[in-house]
């Protein structure tokens, strides 16, 4: 998985989390946070799409890919 994370470049994601957005965050901070979100988002479905039924059940519901 290590390698298909690296293709997606949603490892560091995987790694080391989404960090949380302090309330006085600049745009850039924003824009940011909002990228990271959606790298969550994408290694989210990568491990969803390529586990079994019966394992999507156990995972489906989380919030973090880490």
């Amino acid at each position: 998985m290590k390698s298909l994370f690296g293709l997606q470049d949603t490892l560091e994601v995987v790694t080391n989390g989404v960090a949380e957005l302090a309330e006085n965050a600049t745009e850039a901070q924003q824009v940011l946070h909002r990228d990271s979100k959606k790298e969550s988002c994408k290694a989210s479905f990568c491990i969803q799409s390529a586990v079994d039924n019966a394992n999507f059940d156990k995972i489906a519901h989380v919030e973090s890919v880490k």
